[in-house]
């Protein structure tokens, strides 16, 4: 790798029943998500958070962002504890590497349906290095687990109008407007955990997947993103 700065995307999985209940301050939001980093040392010096809206309504609130490499085994730290209960995991102390908050004021009010923030202060001293010694491939595994430090809710307000076969490509929605909450590439689920599928098109109401559906949807189940924030982690090297 020549270029001194590079960014990695960190998309982690949020089940429908955890996205469609309200977070309370310092619950776990996401366990342990994996992501790699090339080989030979970086330094984290920003982070941009894309989070999607409660209700197709632009959401602010702070979070607290934990860094953990691998164990000496290879595997993922244990848990942080039960996602929308408090950290009450153990275990994992030793794989700690580093935290970081995003604060309310890092993000932006432009937008109306979701929001995004930027964290620089990370770069502020050393930032966070990442060098384990656990390399695969070339590159080395390490974590990301979230608190929330305020009220996210990742409700949609999307229904699935009358309900689907497993199989069916086309889903017919009402509630709130599908474009509002959804874009193409979104991988959806429902508020029962039913697995849905990727979104090829959408309109206000309707849903085009680039497959059928994984598992049917009953008629009203709310239909909610599998990965309602998007992390992108800036790195020098």
């Amino acid at each position: 790798m020549n270029s001194k700065y590079f960014n990695i995307t960190v998309k982690p999985d949020m089940t429908g029943q955890n996205a469609v209940t309200a977070f309370a301050n310092d619950d776990v939001m996401f366990d342990w998500a994996s992501f790699l980093v090339p080989k030979g040392g970086a330094r984290l010096i920003a982070v941009t958070a894309i989070v999607r809206g409660a209700d197709i309504t632009r959401q602010e609130h702070p979070m607290d962002l934990y860094f953990a490499k691998a164990t000496s085994a290879g595997d993922a730290p244990t848990t942080l504890g039960t996602v929308n209960a408090t950290a009450a995991g153990v275990g994992y102390f030793n794989e700690l590497l580093g935290c970081l908050n995003i604060p309310i004021e890092d993000y932006r009010d432009g937008l109306d349906n979701m929001s995004m923030s930027h964290t620089n202060t990370v770069a502020t001293g050393a930032g966070i290095v990442m060098d384990d010694l656990t390399p695969s491939g070339g590159y080395n595994t390490y974590y990301l687990g979230v608190i929330a430090k305020g009220a996210f809710d990742f409700g949609t307000g999307v229904l699935s109008a009358g309900g689907t076969s497993a199989d069916d490509s086309g889903i017919t929605v009402d509630g709130s407007a599908a474009t509002k909450a959804f874009a193409v590439g979104d991988v959806i689920v429902d508020n029962g955990n039913a697995a849905v599928g990727t979104i090829k098109t959408v309109a206000t109401t309707s849903i085009t997947l680039v497959s059928g559906s994984t598992e049917a949807i009953a008629d009203n189940d709310e239909l909610v993103p599998k990965n309602p924030i998007t992390f992108i982690l800036h790195f020098e090297r």
